[in-house]
């Protein structure tokens, strides 16, 4: 779902209720592709679904992904996936937190 994320900005099922999500994780459905950019490589999408296989061990561990994103010349950081797929907002700007006042708080 990571790489879901990254290719599209945004989070799997952020319009669903936390009980459809259940739902849909028991039910084996998949999030949307249509959010993904249309020049993503089809060998990306296709590392991503892998990755959502029902089965543990049909699922791809993060050295295979690593090397299969790399054999598309990409270097699987968010930094560069970033700047290969648009920029999007980061985890910081999507949050409500204000991480300064976290961080006084776990100071005192």
């Amino acid at each position: 779902m990571t790489l879901y994320e990254l290719l599209t900005g945004i989070h799997p099922y952020s319009d669903r209720e936390p009980l459809m999500m259940r739902i849909f994780k028991l039910d084996n459905q998949t999030p949307d592709l249509d959010p993904v950019q249309k020049n993503t490589p089809e060998a990306l999408i296709k590392v991503m679904t892998d990755s959502w296989s029902y089965e543990a061990s049909d699922r791809p561990d993060f050295k295979e992904i690593t090397d299969r994103v790399k054999i598309l010349g990409i270097e699987p950081t968010y930094a560069s996936l970033g700047l290969y797929f648009g920029e999007r907002r980061s985890w910081k700007e999507e949050g409500n937190t204000d991480n300064k006042s976290v961080g006084r708080g776990m100071q005192n």
